[in-house]
């Protein structure tokens, strides 16, 4: 007779898989730094690298809104007074962890890279961490309202938070064309060419 295996709770298994996703966050993260520092990587591509990093951002921000929206809907939909509050700041933590990534990876990289960064790009930059750390403590705000006991009040500044952020991106990313249209390369960039 066979030895009974045991069986893994299912609290287990959720733990291995929130481990797991976040290792593999981790992995994808260094990556980026590590295309970013490589250093023979001129400015014109480095810069390409950061618009690109900042649009998939932007998109992943969006697809955790429209999920949010959608979900939130089909839940009023069918006579709900709307998601839970749990669901709600999983979303919100979700795109938090993104912004946060996003401003460590780009942090690392325009501190390595300032030869690639013109006055109107470390500006553009600068203001983005500002209104991004505002909308970060705004984040910390909702979550208090959580335990004031108001789930409505945070559902819907789940949804609004969630809009600004994408919006804040969205803002950049055609402010950051607008300046690239006049970015020059750095002298020895122009020098190799």
């Amino acid at each position: 007779m066979a030895a009974a295996q045991p069986v893994e709770r299912p609290i287990c298994q959720v733990a291995d898989a929130l481990v797991g996703s976040v290792d593999t966050h981790l992995a994808e993260w260094d990556a980026q730094i590590e295309v970013g520092l490589n250093a023979t990587v001129n400015c014109s591509m480095f810069l390409e690298f950061v618009y690109l990093s900042r649009d998939r951002i932007r998109l992943q921000l969006e697809y955790i809104k429209g999920n949010f929206s959608q979900e939130d809907e089909a839940f009023r939909a069918a006579g709900g007074e709307g998601a839970s509050t749990t669901w709600a700041m999983t979303h919100m933590s979700t795109a938090a962890s993104l912004v946060s990534a996003h401003i460590h990876i780009h942090g690392v990289l325009a501190a390595a890279r300032p030869e690639c960064l013109s006055e109107n790009l470390q500006l553009l930059f600068l203001m983005s961490l500002r209104r991004l750390k505002t909308l970060l403590h705004g984040q910390l705000r909702h979550l208090w309202i959580i335990f004031q006991g108001t789930a409505e009040l945070f559902r819907q500044g789940a949804a609004r938070w969630l809009a600004e952020l994408v919006e804040l991106f969205e803002a950049d990313l055609r402010t950051m064309e607008t300046v690239m249209v006049s970015w020059v390369p750095p002298p020895a960039e122009r020098a190799e060419a």
